[in-house]
């Protein structure tokens, strides 16, 4: 007996969380006779942009040429699915009107441009979706997971909410690390020598926003008489 709904998670809506979408997009759109979806989004951030925010500098660049991004498939991947037309990174750039005469489809553009095309995607994605779905995003962190006697899955949300889904789709991407031993001999170390080199800086949880992680470093072209200075200070 076929089921009226089935339900869909997604942890996660960072590049690879909105490729996910995509695909359950491209099959929901030219599916038949299927059941009713109920799609759960669950992200604590801009949707789609992940580690690609929208506010970083645009001298932070992405290290592909923006025709060779797109987040659609085309007939050039095999046993794709049924196909979603869609710009790619380039496509929608020029529809913006962001290039200028400069930058062509094989230019390196900001990373923030690509944060914004991704949560461009989202929005498309989703209204096509919403005709043949119930998609309901949950602006927050999934803090706990549990599969059920019945091979479903319990996600329990910051605030005390949960989510139940039949099938869960994990795209959490980019994630904070837990200091190590090492981590902390390092963290000691900057510490301790701070007061002779106050640029020394360690970054342990995630490199991400760079541009914020970075911002100690100073535009100096001589630091290393500042370094000695602060050197014969301490003496």
């Amino acid at each position: 007996m076929q089921r009226d709904t089935l339900s869909i998670a997604i942890v996660g809506l960072g590049p690879r969380g909105i490729n996910v979408l995509e695909r359950i997009t491209a099959h929901a759109s030219y599916g038949t006779n299927a059941p009713r979806l109920q799609l759960h989004l669950i992200d604590p951030g801009v949707p789609g942009t992940g580690i690609h925010h929208p506010d970083q500098p645009d001298y932070l660049l992405l290290n592909t040429v923006a025709s060779q991004i797109t987040m659609f498939m085309d007939k050039t991947i095999e046993n794709a699915g049924p196909l979603l037309p869609g710009p790619s990174l380039y496509e929608w750039a020029a529809g913006t009107q962001y290039l200028d005469s400069s930058m062509g489809s094989n230019s390196y553009l900001p990373r923030r441009l690509f944060g914004e095309y991704l949560n461009w995607v989202f929005h498309y994605l989703v209204l096509r979706l919403e005709r043949y779905c119930d998609v309901h995003l949950h602006p927050c962190e999934a803090v706990d997971l549990q599969r059920n006697s019945n091979n479903g899955f319990t996600i329990t949300l910051t605030g005390g909410g949960s989510v139940a889904a039949d099938y869960l789709f994990l795209t959490t991407g980019h994630t904070e690390n837990h200091p190590d031993r090492l981590d902390r001999e390092r963290e000691d170390f900057v510490a301790s020598h701070h007061d002779i080199n106050h640029f020394l800086h360690y970054v342990v949880a995630s490199p991400y926003p760079i541009d914020q992680q970075l911002r100690d470093i100073p535009p100096s072209p001589d630091i290393s008489s500042d370094m000695k200075k602060a050197a014969e200070n301490r003496l």
